[in-house]
């Protein structure tokens, strides 16, 4: 990771027990939260 010069996108589903040399690497973290059911019945509710 520290020889690439551009952007990474990780995604992971383990936030609750990150490794921390590999969370340090990182300068940005968004999480995402699953949508409410009323937030997915005004998207169609279809998943494309």
């Amino acid at each position: 990771m520290e020889d690439i010069d551009g952007i990474i996108i990780a995604t992971t589903n383990l936030t609750c027990n990150p490794d921390s040399a590999f969370d340090r690497r990182f300068l940005y973290k968004v999480e995402f939260h699953q949508p409410s059911v009323e937030a997915k019945e005004q998207g169609g509710g279809k998943p494309w």
